[in-house]
Formats: C-alpha cells, structure tokens, sequence
C-alpha cells in the first residue's frame, strides 16, 4: 500500500490515537477546572455581595471575605494582597484594589461586580453627601 511498511502504519495509528486520547482526556479537564472555577467564582461574589450590604464599605466589605476563607485560599491571598494595598499605597483606590482580585480570579463577572460595588459605594456616599450638606461646609 503506497510502499509504506506495516510497522509505519502500526506507528502512525498508535500515535494517531494517543493524540486523539490527549486531547479527550485535556478537554474534560479543561471542562472540569471550568466548573470548580464558576463554583469558587459564585462563591465569592455571593460572600462579597451579602457582605456589601452588610457594611457599606467597600474596606470592611473586604476584611470580612477575608475572614470568611483559608489563608491557603487563592481568594484568600488576593483579597489579602488588595487589602494590603489600600492599606500601604499612595493612591489606595479601590479600582486598583478590585483589580488585583480580578487578576488572581480572572474572571469577568468578578470585574462586573466589583464594578457594580464601586458605583453602588459611590452613590451611597454622594447621597449622604447631600442630605449632610455640612460636610463640605455649604
């Protein structure tokens, strides 16, 4: 058959099929990693959210989640890291803050809500501003 041997063709299959095996076996895992990730994702944003309304605060909203997982937890270490900025920086946003999470979370409905927290903290305080006219000396 196209003077190729019967070793060569026993080669190609063999290696045919482990390719084939690879990839099953990396988009199963890949599917699986997807969902432990949305399932931690979920959880997050559950405990940020409550916490949020809890408080008021975009800073206590994160020392509390902080409190709520393991110290070897990877939201953990990013809500710990976004804290120590706010604590340690010069400019202290909590825009650079919210991204430090979203870049050890990396995930885009983390980014909207932390988004949707900014704006709601913003609203909040600009309310009160306004109903406590004395706070800018007015």
């Amino acid at each position: 058959m196209f003077g190729i041997s019967r070793e060569y063709l026993k080669i190609l299959l063999l290696i045919a099929c482990a390719v084939f095996i690879l990839t099953v076996f990396l988009l199963f895992f890949d599917i699986w990693r997807e969902n432990v990730a949305s399932k931690r994702d979920k959880t997050y944003i559950y405990y940020f959210m409550t916490t949020l309304e809890e408080t008021n605060n975009l800073k206590q909203t994160l020392e509390k989640v902080l409190a709520l997982y393991s110290p070897k937890a990877r939201e953990y270490q990013a809500v710990k890291r976004a804290l120590d900025y706010l604590e340690h920086s010069i400019y202290g946003d909590y825009e650079t803050a919210a991204w430090m999470i979203e870049e050890a979370l990396y995930n885009k409905k983390i980014h909207e809500t932390h988004q949707l927290a900014i704006q709601i903290c913003i609203k909040k305080l600009s309310q009160a501003a306004l109903e406590d006219k004395n706070t800018f000396g007015i």
